[in-house]
């Protein structure tokens, strides 16, 4: 799969040399949700077999909204490591587009995506967040709240755990519950989550106390949900949100409105451990929850998906992963899951959209 997205991405001459803007919504957007923009725009072309002309000059074209309004080339490693002529052919098993296209498209849609990922979204100088960088955590776990807590459509607005439930759910993740997990494996390996997450549970008796990543843009919430956490025998690492903010009615206000350039590292810098981890607890409807998602393939090469993963908002099944994956990286689960040869219109849900119907209007004409 990567040398098939190589041979993609290093096309060359032929290649695209700008995207669309971003959407925003009142001249704001989330940065991880500019990023899963640019990135399924990326992934759409790749898998017709177009790329760019020149990684870096694209992204050099592409500013972020807000943030301090830098290009992606001032965050992002741009080489992409395109082989020279004298070796392209070796680098990317021969492919011609044509070969790379299918074999993209008969691939899994996560894999696909966590290639992408790790080809052409590397952070540039990831802030250390965590002391040990090679640390592995038995579980991280995201917790979207602030602002999307008051959305008012059912498709937006994410759950709201109370910090005792989220606490059952990790411990039965990580086999220290009685209670059975809803969490299960990707296809065919149903099995491996019985056994890691008994072996924790063996391991916990033995002495070893089971390492676990919380984070979440409440910093009160993150706080009640560790002190729950250790209480129940468990070693914690946090990472809060040093950009936390409140308006006038003292209710949260997104990191987009307030947040300047000095906020990218450190939001980056969550993509590194999260991809240390071998249990998942994300929101498949939170634009960050989704990247994080990604990102584990990304930083897991030849891993098919987490040993168990769950979905905050009960919408992603872990048994989807590896084949089927976001439709659109931006909308998460919101429009629904795809394989790598599909695309939100092929989904009957979507077919009265109004990019859909856009789509099909132009494809009659």
């Amino acid at each position: 799969v990567e040398a098939a997205l190589t041979r993609v991405l290093c096309a060359g001459h032929v290649g695209y040399e700008s995207l669309p803007p971003v959407i925003t919504r009142d001249g704001v957007v989330g940065l991880f949700s500019q990023l899963n923009q640019i990135a399924q725009e990326l992934l759409v072309r790749a898998y017709r077999g177009d790329g760019p002309r020149n990684l870096h000059d694209l992204y050099e074209n592409v500013s972020l909204v807000g943030y301090g309004g830098q290009s992606l080339a001032a965050h992002f490693d741009t080489s992409l490591g395109c082989p020279a002529t004298s070796g392209f052919k070796h680098v990317t098993c021969g492919l011609t587009v044509s070969d790379a296209v299918a074999t993209l498209r008969r691939a899994p849609r996560y894999e696909v995506t966590g290639a992408l990922l790790r080809l052409a979204f590397k952070p540039l100088s990831p802030a250390t967040l965590v002391a040990d960088a090679t640390t592995r955590f038995d579980l991280a776990v995201h917790v979207r709240r602030g602002d999307r807590l008051l959305q008012w459509r059912p498709v937006e607005r994410i759950e709201d755990w109370e910090e005792g439930a989220l606490l059952k759910q990790m411990l039965a993740m990580l086999g220290l519950s009685s209670e059975p997990s809803t969490v299960a494996a990707s296809t065919g390996a149903a099995s491996a989550v019985t056994t890691s997450t008994a072996n924790v549970g063996e391991a916990t008796r033995r002495g070893r106390r089971p390492l676990v990543l919380l984070a979440s843009d409440d910093n009160n919430y993150l706080h009640r949900l560790a002190s729950l956490a250790r209480r129940a025998s468990l070693r914690v690492v946090l990472l809060g949100n040093k950009y936390e903010a409140f308006d006038a009615s003292n209710q949260s206000m997104e990191s987009a409105k307030v947040c300047s350039s000095a906020c990218v590292p450190p939001l980056l810098g969550m993509l590194d451990p999260f991809g240390r981890a071998d249990r998942l607890i994300l929101s498949s409807k939170s634009n960050l929850g989704g990247y994080l998602l990604s990102w584990w393939a990304a930083a897991n090469a030849g891993r098919t998906a987490p040993v168990a993963f769950h979905d905050l908002d009960n919408v992603l099944r872990a048994e989807s992963l590896p084949r089927r994956y976001f439709c659109e990286l931006h909308w998460g689960t919101r429009r629904g899951l795809c394989s790598s040869d599909q695309s939100a219109c092929d989904l009957k849900r979507n077919l009265q959209s109004k990019d859909c119907q856009q789509a099909l209007n132009k494809t009659n004409h």
